[in-house]
């Protein structure tokens, strides 16, 4: 991939692009994502690029040829849209609020999967507050299902499994320390709308909690353009 100074061309076209407010297309973003993901470009460069596509404002067709391209880089999870012959479900939120509430979607995932709806509930740490699904499920001594093997055993012991999105998106290491820098500057990024969308097991049904009404039509856009079966937006 050819540069010029320091920063992969992809990303310094994509940065430059969304500070014209011009929207990315799908081969711009499978290209950005190969860079975001790898170590060629620095956390600095990769958080210039985040903080002007929140600044643009992210699409429904921008979150979802981000979800396909990192999607295709998730490790298998073994299980795809149902589990026992019944649509696979995930209550996720998107976070980025950063406010110290209750994790929602972490306990809408419990019920449902005890009412008898398989639920993959996918998640991650807190990036913006305290407590994330993650923590709150460590805080209550729930380690994470690690692989396709771990998976398929949470679904059918209980009916549940959490997913630790670092685990099967190894892809997301690559950003982490840019969404870092970006948090600590009080911004928000689109990661924390992209978290619903790229559940390695592709559920089914969604359930998503926003917590900016304005994202409510770019997830739904999303959704459709992934072809997702059902879903709820609140």
């Amino acid at each position: 991939m050819s540069c010029e100074g320091s920063v992969p061309t992809a990303l310094r076209r994509a940065t430059e692009q969304c500070r014209a407010g011009r929207e990315l297309n799908a081969q711009e973003v499978a290209d950005l994502v190969v860079v975001l993901a790898g170590g060629e470009a620095s956390d600095e460069e990769k958080a210039e690029f985040l903080t002007a596509w929140s600044a643009k404002g992210e699409t429904g067709g921008e979150l979802a040829s981000f979800a396909r391209a990192f999607l295709v880089r998730a490790k298998a999870a073994g299980v795809t849209g149902k589990w026992g012959g019944k649509g696979l479900a995930d209550c996720c939120g998107t976070g980025g609020g950063g406010r110290p509430i209750v994790n929602i979607s972490t306990a809408a995932g419990m019920v449902a999967g005890a009412a008898g709806l398989p639920v993959a509930k996918h998640g991650n740490k807190g990036i913006t507050r305290p407590s994330g699904s993650a923590d709150a499920l460590t805080a209550l001594g729930v380690r994470g299902a690690r692989d396709a093997g771990e998976l398929a055993s949470c679904l059918g012991e209980v009916g549940c499994a959490f997913l630790y999105a670092p685990d099967f998106h190894p892809a997301f290491a690559g950003v982490a320390g840019a969404r870092k820098i970006v948090s600590a500057q009080g911004k928000r990024t689109a990661f924390h709308l992209l978290g619903p969308l790229v559940n390695p097991t592709r559920p089914e049904v969604r359930m998503v909690g926003v917590f900016r009404e304005e994202d409510m039509g770019k997830l739904a856009e999303a959704m459709d353009g992934l072809g997702v079966e059902s879903y709820g937006i609140l």
